[in-house]
């Protein structure tokens, strides 16, 4: 299970690793400097994009195959619409986490694998020009498997046993609701890989994937409503670790499954 990257994190991490990444045994590289592409914590020039819904979606950065939209695992459901309108404005960024996209069969949720099964997506081209980073309050996920992190970022970031195929979807919008608070950034575009997907059993995937399509957009609220003080990374995911469960319970529209799942 991909939650094993907990340990190997923790490992690289005890170790002061400046810069921890992760990649899943079925992408390939397609960018040739694989590691210095990331660039986790060198400054560099790169979109800041602020969108009309508050949530970005960075699939928009590739070229799908029959010129379909997709989107990202873990991006709400509620919110997929495309009147999604982008302004972006150009400033030198260090990133605390790097988030690299990914060419052939892309990071999509088992739903919309279902429903093109006799065409799936498939990623043919990165067409955007550079990287671009989601402004502080634009949402968006990002995934373990082509990703980043800068060591000061590790203790808030963990993927949860608990929650299905979402393990690192809401690790991820854990530490964007903090990187906010801090001021710091996410970016996603190069490095780029080819995914050569493993077989998977979609329906299977599909049910790991229930509750958290039903309560991502609830989770990510629930983070945005909390406030921070702290100064680090740690220091703030214990303030988020303690808050959290009250601002998920509150909601008396929860059906009794899904607060037992939160």
């Amino acid at each position: 299970c991909i939650m094993r990257r907990n340990v190997a994190i923790l490992y690289a991490y005890e170790r002061g690793c400046p810069v921890i990444a992760t990649i899943d045994d079925d992408n390939f590289l397609v960018s040739k400097d694989y590691l210095g592409s990331h660039g986790v914590g060198v400054e560099a020039t790169c979109k800041v994009v602020r969108t009309s819904t508050g949530w970005i979606n960075v699939c928009r950065m590739l070229a799908e195959t029959k010129g379909r939209d997709f989107f990202h695992r873990g991006f709400p459901l509620e919110m997929r619409h495309g009147h999604e309108t982008w302004e972006h404005e150009h400033r030198a960024i260090a990133p605390v986490v790097n988030a690299g996209l990914w060419l052939g069969d892309p990071d999509v949720d088992a739903m919309t694998r279902l429903h093109y099964t006799t065409e799936p997506i498939e990623a043919i081209e990165f067409t955007h020009d550079g990287h671009i980073v989601p402004a502080h309050g634009t949402w968006t996920p990002f995934n373990s498997q082509n990703t980043a992190l800068a060591n000061k970022v590790i203790p808030a970031y963990f993927l949860s046993p608990k929650v299905g195929r979402y393990d690192d979807i809401w690790g991820a919008y854990v530490v964007k609701r903090i990187a906010d608070h801090l001021g710091d950034h996410i970016r996603f575009g190069a490095p780029l890989v080819k995914q050569e997907r493993n077989p998977h059993n979609y329906w299977r995937d599909l049910d790991m994937e229930r509750y958290g399509h039903a309560l991502t957009l609830r989770f990510v609220e629930a983070l945005a409503s909390l406030s921070l003080s702290g100064a680090d990374y740690r220091t703030c995911y214990a303030e988020l670790a303690a808050a959290l469960p009250d601002a998920l319970l509150k909601d008396e529209k929860l059906k009794d499954d899904e607060r037992a799942f939160l």
